[in-house]
Formats: C-alpha cells, structure tokens, sequence
C-alpha cells in the first residue's frame, strides 16, 4: 500500500495550538484529492472543503476553507487552513504542521495561528 492509499479515509485529529490550546477535528481524504474537515465549530460555521496533494518528497500538503456565517444569516467571513502531514510508519498515522487564518468580509485577517496536528484511524467497530 503506498502512503497515498493510506491517506484514504476518515481521521481523528488531535489539534494543539499556543493560542487555542488541545481541541479535537475530524478530516476525511478522497482519492480524487478532497479533503472535508471539522473541529468544536464556531456559531455558524460550516464544515471546510478543500483538496489535497501528495508531494514527491512524500509530504502531503492541503488547503480548505470554511464559510462564517452570522446571527442575521448573513455571510460574515471564512476560515482557511493550510497545512502539511507526513506519515507516521510507527503509529500509522499521519503528523504534520499547519496554519489557520480567520478573515472577515474585506478578505481582512482577524485571526491567525499555527499548530501541530496527528492524525489517528477512525476504526471500523464490530456490533455487539
């Protein structure tokens, strides 16, 4: 199995911050390069979309972005995340460094920060 078939598929994602602190995220990998991502949402913020690639040095890099929506129903920024992973052949899992950047309706930057995430399997469960 190359490490772009071991990408495919759903992951718990422990993110750490300095700004944010530990929080959990789910990300999902398609083998047409999609990637949908969540964390503990924000009021009124979608779930991100975006795509992914595999470098030939063995990196994966990928973007995607979340719409903010508002109380009023009207947009009211994005989120946008970039960030990089490797594969972990020990824990086969993935690890890498990434950066998020708020910005409001003028393309402003309101917010941004930089982390570490590990990506950890979601396993298949068997029923009672």
């Amino acid at each position: 199995m190359t490490d772009r078939e071991r990408l495919y598929g759903s992951w718990n994602v422990a993110v750490n911050t300095p700004d944010q602190g530990t929080f959990p995220a789910l990300l999902t990998f398609s083998a047409d390069g999609s990637v949908i991502g969540d964390e503990s949402p924000l009021p009124f913020e979608t779930s991100g979309h975006g795509n992914w690639v595999m470098r030939d040095d063995g990196e994966v890099a990928l973007t995607f972005v979340a719409l903010l929506g508002s109380q009023e129903g009207s947009n009211a920024g994005r989120i946008k995340f970039v960030g990089t992973l490797r594969f972990d052949g020990e824990t086969a899992g993935w690890d890498g460094r990434f950066k998020v950047e708020i910005t409001d309706l003028n393309g402003q930057v309101t917010f941004t920060d930089r982390g570490t995430h590990t990506l950890t399997r979601i396993a298949v469960e068997s029923l009672d």
